[in-house]
């Protein structure tokens, strides 16, 4: 594992970003990995992936307009954690 980063992707508004934001992890790895999201310190479950892969954390996450501190932890074959705290705007504004 050489390197892991979080990248969002989605509209910001003022302050706040647009409820149809996805974060990416982007990670450099020599082979597969192992690895978790959580959400507010809810996991999303536990998956694998392999370098190359698309590791995204979707919109559909997002409940409601607010504050959301949002972990990305991979956990094999090295342990490493990145975080990021989002503001998710109101569900109507942006449209």
């Amino acid at each position: 594992m050489s390197s892991v980063s979080l990248r969002p992707e989605g509209i910001r508004m003022s302050g706040c970003w647009r409820y149809d934001l996805n974060i990416y992890a982007d990670v450099k790895a020599s082979g597969r990995f192992g690895y978790r999201w959580l959400v507010n310190g809810e996991t999303r479950g536990r998956h694998e992936a392999a370098p190359g892969d698309k590791v995204v954390l979707p919109s559909i996450t997002w409940k409601e307009a607010g504050s959301y501190r949002v972990v990305f932890e991979v956990f094999t074959p090295s342990s490493v954690r990145r975080s990021v705290t989002v503001e998710i705007c109101d569900f109507g504004e942006g449209w």
